[in-house]
């Protein structure tokens, strides 16, 4: 049985739906934002024997932009650093392995980075009070050798959603012209439970569709009906190699395919 914190988010409801898909057995966690749970209940929410595995879809990202979350400091910190930090902790007295998903944002688009590669932002990075909270909660978690950081980048699929990279580019007024590495919602999903079922090795992933693709180019493809006006914008994009993922024996199409997959089979949100 997998425990699932964040079910209900843009990210965890796409693991709602792969487990429900393959038949396996999960169980939600209550989300932390109604009311921060103690650390003697997450305990006792993990320690569980039927309990294989703990996943973290949780996490405060403001709509529209994580821009805002430094206007909501307090959010962000409790749910993108407290929570986190406490279920970890709560997975290591009762040694069961922990996923915790991850941000791309902390590289640039002047090559392909790996795992290893030292983070080209961080605390000065784009992205501010957001990147900060999620690569300090990364640390954390990567202090426990039963853990996985699954780094996901500018999520998105076929459906139309506040929270759909796509979607997005449909709506920005200004498109920054940028190359970055993508992550199907979809594809994220089914890659982290192969990878699971695969028992790779724990560590840090990059969560990525392989390759990259221009925004512009995507916008092209959008069929949007007003112009936007395309600029370099003040950062680059973020690129991401997907080699270790596969290495460890997942397969994952490429991030044009997928792309271009999204935006043939494009449909509204049937969820209030």
């Amino acid at each position: 049985m997998i425990l699932l914190a964040g079910s209900h988010g843009y990210v965890g409801s796409a693991f709602v739906a792969e487990l429900e898909r393959r038949g396996l057995d999960w169980v939600a966690l209550a989300p932390y934002y109604t009311k921060m749970p103690s650390f003697e209940a997450l305990r006792s929410a993990v320690k569980s024997s039927k309990i294989e595995l703990v996943i973290n879809c949780a996490a405060f990202i403001p709509t529209p932009s994580v821009d805002l979350c430094k206007e909501h400091r307090a959010e962000t910190l409790k749910g993108n650093l407290l929570f986190p930090t406490l279920l970890a902790n709560a997975c290591d007295l009762a040694r069961k392995p922990f996923a915790h998903i991850g941000t791309a944002c902390l590289y640039d688009d002047k090559k392909e980075y790996s795992e290893t590669d030292k983070p080209t932002r961080d605390f000065n990075g784009y992205c501010g009070f957001y990147l900060e909270t999620k690569y300090l909660s990364e640390q954390i978690v990567r202090g426990y050798e039963k853990s996985y950081v699954w780094r996901i980048r500018l999520p998105f699929d076929e459906i139309d959603h506040p929270k759909n990279y796509l979607t997005k580019l449909r709506q920005y007024p200004e498109i920054w012209d940028h190359t970055n590495s993508l992550t199907h919602r979809g594809d994220f999903a089914k890659a982290a439970l192969d990878l699971w079922d695969l028992r790779g090795p724990f560590g840090v992933y990059n969560m990525v569709n392989p390759g990259s693709i221009n925004a512009v180019s995507i916008l092209f493809q959008t069929n949007r009906k007003s112009p936007a006006i395309v600029s370099t914008g003040p950062v680059t994009g973020s690129r991401l190699s997907a080699n270790k993922l596969m290495q460890a024996g997942v397969k994952i199409r490429p991030v044009e395919e997928a792309v271009e997959d999204a935006l043939k089979n494009w449909r509204p949100c049937t969820k209030a």
